[in-house]
């Protein structure tokens, strides 16, 4: 299935280890001595070693209890990944002992997490499981939307089982799944094609028991629509006769006259319907229609358009053209005609669109027709596809609306109506898409990634040296492909970090510097180096050979505040490509969950000091940088980042409360409440 773990023990044995005597009776000599007897497959040897640097037997002048990345072994000396509680439990893994194995990889994860502790706990549970756990996962969704009117699905929801979750699949593409947990949280956003769309979900525990669950959601983008069949005045009231269209299914017309007592039509469940409103024959009747998918159109109603009457005559063209309330231009000229033609049509349709030139950052325009005509409509298109349905032919009024898509810059519509008599009327729409300058990968955090370091964990260093760990050849050409999927992965769409190239230069810095490659895993010497490095974030990477498998650990350093923000770490059981491409994935999703894109707005502005509508419930803290942008109600700079003096205009969180944080302005530049704030 989607990800489960192989049960093979990767640590197979190598070559005898370089020596099997202690000289110097210290914690860390037992330590290297233990890895390497590990490796070679002499588990009760190891353990023994590993018993003895912990100080749970004799043998060591000194212990050393907790499991660390980097821990100070005597002068300049330290020792990277040590982990004695977690490789000890590897070893009664392989010896057989689950129970204190579980205990030990637990102690490991409690002191200082790592992803090969975590491997490995999962083969412990997944033995014992195998044995007694044959229950299915559940999967329970948060909300289940079976149609939507959006362009994507928010699926949300939770995996759970006593035997832990360990795989998850959605739609085809597996979650990165580090421990297996008895609940596993899931919110994915899932791309919707028109009509119905089914996604699978697979959920599988340690043991291998699998669940596999269907959801499905129609996807309706089409707005319903509403059509004047007839019109009718009598007694100083006017009977219209409407029908309400929708190519799924319709929800209900709210309808309101000069702001009377507003009224509700319901239709649920309809593809059309015919009903009747009698309302005064003087004032302008206002509606919204909505369909069960949450699409809507809005418009008016003039009960005493002549257009909308049976049998309309000139004077009555002439009449409401003039009248205070009417004034509509057309229908005056259109009434010339008829009073000189009484038995031809030679009227054109009255056609309605707004607006007809917009500029949008979007990638759909909300585009809204209306159509009318005393003899009745025949068609009403937009770009030679026909709006109206069977119910909706003869109208003499409809009003419909259609969410286009757009391409990338110039977008032409041209809507067209035409009544039975076969006079038409034309309107053209040019809509532009914009890119916003927003999603540009240039205002993301720059982010420079040197070369991985390639160690054997079973090796000291030290600080003076320019790089005194044991690197194997085979161990650099992993290493060398390990950073070119971790670069593959951070670029992927949607790229969170402007990665930069090793051709602008940086990398020759460090060169000249005398800083090398080997000795960035030492966090004194990265953070030197993420000083003469021109990038916001550095991502100091180590690659540490274990066995056949081999560990990553990365540190994400801030070079304007110079310390490490972030550490993260993933373990490949096997050198295979596949698993280095999986585990650099993970990796770099791991990475860029420490920095959430997000998107607020100002609430609040005071000289250089702004308050923002995120908190520390969103992810934000202090020292993140927002970029600023313009209110998107502000047609001249849709999608737009405020600049000044061509540096864009950025705020720096200093302080942060569950639902807002405070900011300062880098730049003295013009910035208002309603102003849009993007994570860099």
């Amino acid at each position: 299935m989607v990800g489960c773990v192989s049960l093979t023990p990767p640590d197979a044995p190598q070559a005898p280890p370089q020596h099997d005597e202690v000289r110097h009776k210290s914690w860390w000599n037992f330590y290297l001595r233990g890895r390497e007897r590990l490796f070679a497959g002499r588990f009760e040897d190891a353990s023994q070693d590993f018993r003895i640097a912990l100080g749970l037997a004799p043998g060591s002048r000194n212990a050393y209890k907790k499991d660390t990345w980097y821990v100070r072994t005597y002068g300049v000396h330290h020792l990277l990944d040590y982990f004695p509680h977690r490789e000890l439990g590897i070893c009664l893994f392989h010896l057989g002992e689950r129970e204190g194995s579980e205990e030990l990889l637990l102690r490991s994860i409690s002191l200082t997490p790592s992803a090969r502790a975590s491997y490995y706990l999962n083969q412990v549970r997944a033995v014992r499981l195998r044995q007694q756990d044959r229950i299915e996962p559940m999967i329970v969704l948060d909300q289940e939307t079976r149609l939507s009117s959006e362009r994507t699905l928010r699926l949300r929801g939770v995996a759970k089982d006593t035997g832990y979750v360990n795989a998850l699949a959605i739609s085809g593409r597996r979650e990165f799944i580090e421990l297996a947990e008895p609940e596993r949280r899931f919110d994915a956003k899932l791309p919707l094609r028109a009509g119905e769309n089914t996604f699978e979900l697979t959920a599988e525990d340690l043991a291998g028991n699998q669940r596999q669950q269907q959801v499905r959601c129609f996807a309706d983008w089409v707005p319903p629509g509403l059509s004047v069949s007839r019109t009718k005045v009598e007694n100083g009231r006017t009977n219209l006769e409407l029908v309400l269209t929708d190519n799924h299914s319709l929800k209900q017309l709210g309808w309101q006259q000069d702001g009377g007592v507003a009224q509700v039509e319901r239709a649920t469940g309809k593809q059309s319907h015919a009903f009747q409103i009698n309302c005064k024959a003087q004032g302008v009747l206002q509606f919204v229609l909505f369909d069960e998918a949450g699409n809507k159109v809005s418009g008016s109603i003039d009960p005493m358009n002549p257009r909308l009457l049976v049998q309309a005559q000139a004077m009555s063209y002439l009449q409401y053209a003039q009248a205070p309330t009417g004034g509509d231009p057309a229908v005056a000229r259109e009434a010339e005609v008829l009073e000189a033609n009484p038995s031809r049509d030679e009227l054109r349709p009255s056609l309605r669109v707004a607006p007809l030139t917009a500029q949008v950052a979007r990638d759909e325009f909300f585009l809204q027709a209306s159509a009318e005509d005393g003899s009745g409509l025949r068609s009403l298109t937009i770009n030679g596809e026909e709006q109206l349905q069977a119910e909706d032919r003869d109208a003499r009024k409809h009003v419909c609306a259609r969410r286009v898509p757009l391409e990338e810059g110039a977008n032409t519509f041209r809507v067209v109506a035409t009544d039975k008599a076969g006079n038409r009327s034309e309107k053209i729409v040019r809509v532009r898409r914009v890119t916003p300058t927003i999603q540009e990968s240039a205002y993301r955090l720059s982010m420079a990634l040197p070369s991985f370091a390639s160690t054997s964990s079973s090796s000291s260093t030290s600080t003076s040296s320019a790089s005194s760990s044991t690197t194997s050849a085979s161990g650099s050409m992993t290493s060398s492909l390990a950073k070119q999927h971790v670069e593959e992965a951070l670029i992927s769409p949607p790229a969170r970090f402007n990665l930069l190239e090793r051709d602008d230069g940086w990398e020759s810095v460090l060169e000249e510097q005398r800083i090398s490659v080997s000795s960035l895993a030492d966090p004194s010497r990265a953070l030197r180096a993420a000083k003469i490095i021109p990038a916001e974030l550095v991502l100091v990477s180590s690659m540490i050979e274990e066995g056949e498998g081999v560990t990553i650990l990365s540190r994400v350093i801030d070079t304007a505040q110079g310390k490490i923000i972030a550490s993260e770490d993933v373990y490949a059981p096997t050198r295979d490509d596949s698993a280095l491409q999986r585990q650099a994935g993970g990796l770099a999703l791991k990475v860029e969950q420490h920095f959430p894109l997000l998107e607020g707005e100002v609430l609040q502005v005071s000289g250089k000091t702004v308050r923002l509508s995120l908190g520390s419930s969103d992810g934000v803290r202090p020292g993140m940088k927002f970029l600023l942008a313009w209110d998107p109600k502000n047609p001249e700079h849709v999608g737009e980042v405020k600049e000044v003096g061509g540096s864009f205009v950025q705020v720096v969180v200093t302080q942060t409360q569950s639902e807002q944080s405070v900011a300062k302005l880098q730049l003295k530049a013009d910035v208002s409440k309603g102003d849009v704030v993007y994570a860099r």
